[in-house]
Formats: structure tokens, sequence, C-alpha cells
């Protein structure tokens, strides 16, 4: 559960994006310090999908090459309810 959980780290505050009237912009941590991951992201070099959180917990992280792929949030409030969620199994999975 640890590097799922590092997986939606990885994805929302380092890499996180948002789609807003149609456009990507970008609030990740990681994204927005990096010019080539920016210029990645903006040209098109990287394919934004959906945020769904079942899908960010199983994709792989690779910290050593541009982001191939990266997910758009649709509002912060969809971030903090997949928080939530993510909370929720992690105290399932600890009462095992």
């Amino acid at each position: 559960m640890l590097e799922r959980l590092g997986r939606l780290f990885w994805y929302t505050v380092e890499f996180g994006l948002m789609r807003r009237g149609g456009k990507i912009k970008v609030y990740g941590s990681g994204v927005i310090s990096s010019h080539g991951e920016c210029t990645n992201v903006i040209e098109g070099g990287c394919e934004v999908r959906p945020f769904d959180l079942e899908t960010v917990l199983e994709t792989p992280v690779k910290v050593d090459e541009l982001q191939k792929v990266l997910f758009a949030i649709e509002s912060f409030e969809q971030f903090y309810e997949a928080m939530q969620e993510a909370e929720r199994r992690v105290k399932e999975t600890s009462q095992v």
C-alpha cells in the first residue's frame, strides 16, 4: 500500500495537473519547477488522462525521465475526495 500511496503523491503533489476551461494547468511542484517537464506537458509530449484514483494507484512512477503520462483533476475538491478515499483504504488494510 505504501508504494501505491507514493504514486498518489507523485501524480498529485509532485506532478499534478488540473483541467480548467478546457486547458491544462500545472500545480504540482515537480512539474512547475522543471522547465523540461512544463514544456513536455504544454507541447503535448505527455499524455494527459482524466484523474481516476484506482488508475493513479496502479500506474508506475518513472523518476529518471520526462513523464509520458500524467493525470488531470477537475477541481481541488476531486483531489480532496481522492485523499479521503486513500485514507479510508489505508485504515481498512491496517485493521486486517
